[in-house]
């Protein structure tokens, strides 16, 4: 069985699983089996496998947001940020859209799509919004 391999480590936290970074070569391993296989302890076990297109409430610098999963690489997600008025339940989509990775950790909770509240603002639902205020703290 031959496997890939490289000199260096490679910390390409946004790569799939069989990364190029370093130019891996390939290896005889013998009968040796090759594993690609998700670790039983990650988010997938716990039920955040499936977070691409959700809507969530995550956390940054200790601060709630609204966002949608546009991508789940590995142990990152990565989340279009909505921008919420004052204190208010009122988020809007930036001009500039807010893209980033996060951690899954930062995940606090699936939610539903926010509502229309008029033609630039939407609102959550009322389960939602005291999600999101007790995240806030």
């Amino acid at each position: 069985m031959a496997c890939q391999a490289r000199e260096v480590s490679c910390f390409c936290k946004y790569a799939d699983l069989t990364c190029m970074c370093y130019k891996p070569v390939l290896v005889n391993l013998g009968k040796t089996t090759c594993h690609t296989e998700v670790p039983s302890n990650t988010p997938k076990a716990s039920g955040l496998e499936d977070l691409s297109g959700k809507f969530v409430i995550i956390t940054y610098d200790e601060l709630p947001y609204v966002g949608q999963v546009l991508k789940v690489v590995g142990e990152d997600v990565q989340v279009s940020s909505m921008r919420q008025s004052d204190e208010k339940n009122v988020f809007m989509w930036p001009q500039i859209a807010d893209i980033i990775f996060y951690n899954k950790k930062d995940v606090q909770a699936v939610i539903s799509e926010p509502e229309p509240a008029n033609s630039r603002y939407s609102q959550l639902s009322i389960q939602d919004w005291a999600t999101f205020r007790t995240a806030w703290g």
